[in-house]
């Protein structure tokens, strides 16, 4: 339910605002499909771009130099060029 005729991003449930979909085509290059994404999200938001895809890409970044380091904090902060209490931080504020 909206409090307007128009409905935003806003106003739809949880699950379907972090459900994204992929509308890139699979012979593009990575770089092509984030622009083509942040293309596809600057028509839909007019503002706070970074505030949006900031998140989404520490959060990659940061499980993938988990992931490559079997979940070890240290060594991950170094792959990433973090400090490991900078990488903490942001684990915990991203709630990963």
């Amino acid at each position: 339910m909206s409090p307007t005729q128009n409905i935003k991003v806003e106003d739809l449930p949880s699950e379907v605002k972090d459900h994204e979909v992929q509308k890139v085509e699979a012979s593009l290059d990575w770089e092509q499909g984030l622009a083509a994404w942040l293309k596809d999200l600057s028509e839909s938001k007019d503002s706070d771009l970074l505030d949006i895809v900031g998140p989404k890409l520490d959060k990659v970044l940061i499980q993938t130099a988990l992931d490559k380091t079997n979940g070890r904090k240290n060594e991950a902060a170094i792959l990433l060029g973090w400090g490991r209490n900078t990488l903490s931080k942001k684990i915990k504020e991203l709630g990963l």
